[in-house]
């Protein structure tokens, strides 16, 4: 499977931080790149976990109705 088959399948499957991580890994010059697979599977997990977790957050957000325009972080640009 080439890299652009990959991409559509993690965004078919709904894992958008995954695909979001991944093409930033590919973006990457490969020395820079992960050397173990571990360590790539891990920075997948994470890209996941943190891109939930702030969907979550802004989704909380605009569900709060706060009267003023008010975060902690700036928005995100997924």
């Amino acid at each position: 499977m080439n890299t652009q088959a990959t991409l559509e399948r993690l965004q078919q499957l709904k894992l958008h931080g995954m695909a979001h991580r991944y093409q930033t890994i590919l973006d990457l010059g490969v020395h820079q790149q992960p050397e173990s697979m571990h360590h790539l599977i891990a920075l997948l997990a994470d890209g996941e976990a943190e891109y939930r977790n702030q969907h979550r957050s802004l989704r909380n957000l605009r569900r709060s109705k706060l009267r003023y325009d008010v975060s902690l972080w700036p928005s995100a640009s997924w």
